[in-house]
C-alpha cells in the first residue's frame, strides 16, 4: 500500500500556457483539487503530446483556448460506438487549414466564422466525417474572401486586418463581422480597397 500511495503522489499533470504564465497561486490550487502535482510548461516549447518532457502524465490542462486547439487537433475524438475507417483528406479540409492559419485564428473561432460547432471541426480535422454540402459552400465563401483579401493586403497582415476595428464598419471588427453572419460587409470593405476608395 505503501508503493501504491507513492505512485500516486508521483503522477503529474502538465499545465500547457501560452503568454503569461499561470501564477502559482492557480498551479497550487489545481495541484490541491486534482490531487496530483502540476507542472506549466510553456507550449510553444512543446512540438506535440507525444513529446512533453514530462513521461506519460496523468493528464494535460490546456490554459486558454488557441493551445486547446493546437494540440486537440492531434487526439481522436471517435463517436460512441463509431469504429469506421478514417475519411482521407479533401481539398475542403486543406481550405480548413488555410483560413485557420492565414486568419491567424483559433479553430473555435474558425468554427464561429464557418457557423459549426467547434466539435464539428474538430471531426473533420480527424477525418471522422466530410464536411456537408451547406458547409462546403460555407469555407468556399470564406476562401473566396480570403483570396480577395490577398489581393490588396499582404499575406502578414490579414490577421491585423480581420483583428482591428474599423471606423469604415462603423468601429466594428472585420472577424466579429464574420462570426456573426454579416460577410457582406467585409466583402464590400474590400472591394473599396481593391477600388481604391478610402471612406
Amino acid at each position: 500500500m505503501k508503493g501504491a500511495s507513492r505512485e500516486r503522489k508521483a503522477k503529474r499533470l502538465v499545465v500547457l500556457y501560452e503568454g503569461r504564465r499561470p501564477s502559482s497561486t492557480w498551479v497550487g490550487r489545481c495541484t490541491k483539487a486534482l490531487g496530483a502535482e502540476c507542472i506549466a510548461i510553456k507550449a510553444d516549447s512543446v512540438k506535440s503530446l507525444s513529446s512533453l518532457p514530462e513521461r506519460k502524465p496523468a493528464a494535460v490542462i490546456f490554459f486558454d483556448q488557441a493551445v486547446a486547439d493546437r494540440f486537440l487537433a492531434e487526439v481522436p475524438m471517435p463517436e460512441a460506438g463509431s469504429k469506421g475507417p478514417k475519411l482521407s483528406e479533401s481539398k475542403e479540409l486543406e481550405k480548413v487549414r488555410l483560413l485557420k492559419n492565414d486568419f491567424g485564428i483559433s479553430y473555435e473561432t474558425l468554427s464561429r466564422v464557418l457557423h459549426v460547432s467547434h466539435r464539428t471541426v474538430l471531426r473533420w480535422l480527424h477525418r471522422e466525417c466530410a464536411p456537408q454540402p451547406s458547409h462546403r459552400d460555407a469555407i468556399e465563401k470564406v476562401i473566396l474572401l480570403r483570396n480577395r483579401m490577398l489581393k490588396v493586403l499582404r499575406k502578414e497582415a490579414i490577421p491585423r486586418y480581420l483583428m482591428a476595428y474599423n471606423e469604415v464598419l462603423g468601429g466594428v471588427r472585420p472577424l466579429d463581422l464574420l462570426t456573426s453572419g454579416q460577410a457582406d460587409k467585409v466583402a464590400a470593405d474590400i472591394a473599396s480597397l481593391e477600388a481604391g476608395v478610402f471612406v
